[in-house]
């Protein structure tokens, strides 16, 4: 298990290699690393945990990945981040795309029904390397299920169109959101929400924060 800590360095297994987000880790312990420059008040909403996070599935030829969001005071942010057991096989070597693939089919039979795989969240200042936000996340059952099928199958995607793919949802653009799969999973809740129970969801916290 890696240890994380708040105003420390993040640990070298989990360190980005360049500024943006993306995954680290084998498919049962993943973690989402942010590591880009932002304001002082959306870093102050991160630290504060004051924020909601929401991520829909993509999956088109066999590119896998999450659409994320993070709503809140003076934050409201969305990206792209691929997982792919090919680049695991190219970067690391087969012995290693074995350990991720049983991760993966281990993690989608383990648990009970409603609990799904756990996303850890770590923020990190791209100029020091230190963590200023965590967050764990875990998923609904029957996302988990999906995101872990569709990671499964990355492992036979073609590297030349795959690339293309992500470079085009790296970019964003106002249709990101949009390109991924209906089923928006919420960090507290249990259950996948639709859109309308999204908007009504960050409305309620807002409206809490604001009777403080």
């Amino acid at each position: 298990m890696i240890a994380l800590s708040l105003d420390r360095p993040i640990p070298e297994a989990l360190r980005p290699s360049a500024v943006g987000v993306g995954f680290n880790g084998p498919p049962d312990e993943l973690f989402l690393v942010f590591a880009e420059e932002l304001t002082a008040q959306e870093r102050q909403t991160i630290r504060a945990g004051d924020y909601v996070v929401a991520v829909k599935l993509y999956q088109r030829d066999r590119v896998a990945g999450l659409v994320w969001r993070l709503l809140g005071p003076g934050l409201a942010i969305e990206g792209f981040a691929a997982y792919s057991l090919a680049l695991v096989r190219d970067r690391l070597g087969e012995e290693k795309l074995e350990k991720f693939r049983e991760a993966a089919r281990g993690a989608s039979l383990a648990g009970s029904p409603g609990h799904g795989l756990a996303l850890r969240l770590v923020f990190v200042d791209p100029a020091d390397g230190l963590v200023f936000g965590l967050r764990l996340f875990t998923l609904p059952r029957l996302f988990s299920d999906r995101w872990l099928a569709a990671i499964l199958a990355t492992e036979d995607q073609d590297a030349g169109r795959a690339g293309e793919l992500v470079g085009e949802l790296a970019a964003g653009g106002s249709t990101l959101w949009s390109l991924a799969l209906p089923g928006i999973a919420v960090a507290g809740e249990e259950m996948e929400l639709d859109e309308g129970e999204l908007v009504r969801l960050v409305r309620k916290q807002r409206k809490a924060r604001d009777r403080k």
